[in-house]
């Protein structure tokens, strides 16, 4: 995998509605992708996709600046949920 897009899916979502929203963002990353393998400006090593950083394309990757933006530097939904493990009773 080169690139992926990622887009929030709101509640009760029905199947045509996330195919139309993420459709769009396929055609993007795919022709991302293809341009950065054009450029020569990607490489495989065990299996891990790298960017060299002496090639100058214009893909998005990563988070857009607008997404880095709105995420919160914490928690914003209450206290964080603890890390003990689960009791035998869970299971």
């Amino acid at each position: 995998m080169i690139a992926q897009r990622a887009f929030d899916v709101p509640p009760g979502a029905e199947v045509d509605e996330i195919k139309r929203r993420g459709q769009p963002l396929e055609a993007e990353v795919l022709l991302d992708a293809v341009r950065l393998h054009l450029a020569d400006a990607i490489a495989v090593h065990r299996g891990t996709v790298h960017v060299r950083e002496d090639v100058d394309v214009d893909a998005q990757l990563g988070l857009s600046d607008a997404a880095v933006n709105a995420n919160p530097d914490e928690p914003v939904d209450g206290e964080p949920l603890g890390r003990s493990p689960p009791s035998p009773s869970d299971d």
